[in-house]
């Protein structure tokens, strides 16, 4: 007959309120998004590339402060770089043709080209190795707790580096409009609250 000890009791209670925090889903890994990021190379005027997380642009423009309202374009949506220069970069997206002009913010506080980086891949990014679930989530822009950081900004891009200077923090700051914002709190890297997030 096994006996459970108060330690091994304290241990299942633990898991239990990881499991139920959504901290478990954290066991999907690492896809290496963010040291892709560092190592492929800048993005070239004329080519086509593959957008490496989500954004929503309205009117055809996004603003690199990464307000959440419009119409949504998915990662892994096929681009081609039409112009890069200045404060902006202008893509079109290979299907529906539609053109969006790129504005960097200041609040990004990034050159043009780490943020055309950023925001352009080579090849698509792998997120079938993501579980169902998360993959779901990801590709209708709905980040969920649970996410580990490389997802969230998957699903949901970058949070302005005005507020959130460091990728590090265990706080983020997101803009749905210029009056809207939204905290997301991380534990160990892996997402544990935010409004209106599940």
């Amino acid at each position: 007959m096994k006996i459970t000890t108060p330690c091994n009791a304290l241990v299942l209670a633990c898991l239990f309120l990881a499991g139920s925090l959504g901290l478990a889903r954290a066991a999907d890994g690492s896809i290496g998004y963010f040291d892709t990021v560092k190592n492929d190379p800048f993005p070239e005027t004329g080519k086509e590339y593959y957008l490496r997380h989500n954004i929503m642009y309205e009117r055809d423009a996004w603003d690199s402060t990464n307000y959440w309202r419009g119409t949504l374009a998915a990662v892994n949506t096929k681009v081609r770089l039409l112009g890069l220069g200045g404060r902006k970069l202008v893509v079109q997206l290979a299907d529906e043709g539609v053109i969006i002009n790129v504005s960097v913010s200041r609040h990004t506080k990034q050159p043009l080209n780490e943020l055309a980086r950023a925001l352009l891949a080579p090849k698509p990014v792998p997120v079938e190795k993501y579980s169902a679930e998360m993959q779901e989530a990801i590709k209708a822009g709905m980040p969920k707790t649970g996410m580990t950081k490389e997802q969230v900004v998957i699903a949901r891009g970058y949070p302005p580096a005005h507020k959130t200077p460091s990728l590090k923090s265990s706080s983020w700051l997101y803009w749905n409009s210029k009056f809207v914002t939204h905290r997301f709190a991380f534990t160990d890297d892996v997402l544990t609250a935010a409004r209106g997030v599940e």
